[in-house]
C-alpha cells in the first residue's frame, strides 16, 4: 500500500478500503483483522465465533492474497457454493427441528 494511499484512508478521503486491504493492514501492524474491518466498517456478526488467528486459515488467506484477481475467481466461486450447500443444510436441519417441535 503506498504513503498516499494509506494517507487517504487516515483523512477519509478514500472510500471504504477493501477486505483484502483491511486484511493486509491487520497482518502488517499485528492487530486482530476483525477489529481493522469494525473500523472500515464491515460489520462482524457477532453470533459465529471464527477464530482468525488459526494459523491454517492465517496460511491461506495469505496465499489468497498472491493471487491475481481473475486466479480469485475460481475461488469466489468455490466459496459462494460452498456457502450455499452449507446454508440449504442449516435450512433443512432447522426446517426438521421445526417439524418435530
Amino acid at each position: 500500500m503506498s504513503a498516499s494511499s494509506l494517507s487517504a484512508l487516515r483523512t477519509g478521503k478514500s472510500g471504504k478500503p477493501s477486505m483484502e486491504t483491511c486484511y493486509r493492514l491487520a497482518n502488517y501492524l499485528g492487530v486482530d483483522p476483525g477489529y481493522v474491518l469494525g473500523l472500515a466498517g464491515y460489520t462482524l456478526k457477532d453470533d459465529k465465533q471464527v477464530d482468525i488467528a488459526d494459523p491454517e486459515l492465517d496460511l491461506m488467506l495469505h496465499g489468497l492474497l498472491e493471487l491475481t484477481p481473475e486466479e480469485r475467481e475460481p475461488v469466489k466461486e468455490f466459496v459462494r457454493f460452498a456457502l450455499a450447500k452449507a446454508a440449504a443444510r442449516r435450512s433443512r436441519r432447522g426446517g426438521g427441528r421445526q417439524r418435530g417441535s
